[in-house]
């Protein structure tokens, strides 16, 4: 059985999605890469986040624990108008065999259409949050170790740290360097619905495996800020359980630190302060 893990290595495959995305976003430049660029994680400083830097790994989160709601989500008939749209045309056929088969009207199209609605309403819902039924797990970068906003969201209000990888010394037999992919951003979400509709791969070689890579790639235009790279696995032959998994990762080639880094260590609440001590430092910072 080939897998995902086994796709992601596939030239075509590779291809197929990144013009998915390209067309799908109007970004014409997109592309997935041979060559990565440097890449930063920020983050704040835990214990887990110590253990992996001395143990050369990086932590993926399954794409469900996002802060955003519609990360990795499809939009199939999402909206009532489409739903709407779609039983319309659901009808159409009914009417148009039930007229050539010269057969009395069974069915009735406010009926008809009615159930095609609640049908659609329920298959969206399922489809939703489908990869995080195929057990996908996420690891997120940025192109850049200078964000004002990524220090303030990520990295604990600078008090954490910036780790710089590289992951082309990963060599290019690595599942993980393969599975290492530029996020593309859009207005609207990429239209995958003729891909979700293709069973069986009838009219695209890729088509499930290429909409869970894209859906998982394609972020809203109000996130382009963060200049995204995604590590993406979907483990859906695995048993993969829990939020989190641990990945093997290059040594990183810098470790940043935020500007208030050292001021969990330094600064001290004045209320907790003996008199004393609180004359000494308003002294201090008259001096």
């Amino acid at each position: 059985m080939v897998t995902f893990l086994d796709l992601i290595k596939d030239i075509e495959f590779r291809k197929f999605s990144s013009n998915r995305l390209s067309v799908g976003t109007g970004d014409f430049d997109y592309f997935f890469p041979d060559i990565l660029p440097p890449l930063y994680k920020y983050t704040r400083i835990e214990d887990y986040v110590i253990d992996n830097i001395i143990n050369n790994q990086i932590s993926a989160t399954r794409i469900g624990e996002f802060n955003d709601l519609f990360d990795g989500a499809f939009h199939q008939y999402g909206t009532l108008k489409e739903r709407g749209d779609f039983a319309q045309k659901e009808w159409k056929k009914i009417e148009k065999q039930q007229i050539s088969a010269k057969l009395p009207e069974m069915l009735e199209e406010d009926y008809c259409v009615d159930i095609w609605k609640k049908h659609l309403k329920e298959e969206s819902r399922l489809k939703f949050r489908e990869l995080d039924y195929l057990n996908t797990f996420v690891c997120c970068f940025s192109t850049q170790n200078n964000s004002t906003l990524m220090w303030s969201h990520y990295a604990a209000s600078n008090t954490g740290i910036c780790i710089e990888y590289n992951f082309n010394l990963l060599g290019e037999e690595s599942i993980i360097r393969h599975s290492i992919f530029p996020v593309a951003y859009s207005d609207l979400p990429v239209n995958l619905q003729d891909l979700l509709d293709d069973t069986n791969h009838k009219v695209f070689k890729y088509s499930l495996d290429s909409a869970v890579l894209c859906a998982a790639l394609n972020k809203a235009n109000a996130w382009k800020y963060e200049q995204e790279w995604r590590i993406v696995l979907v483990l859906a032959p695995l048993n993969q359980n829990g939020k989190w998994m641990s990945l093997c990762a290059p040594d990183p080639s810098s470790v940043i630190f935020g500007y208030h880094f050292l001021k969990p260590f330094f600064y001290y609440n004045d209320n907790k302060l003996s008199g004393n001590a609180k004359e000494s430092i308003k002294k201090t910072k008259n001096c």
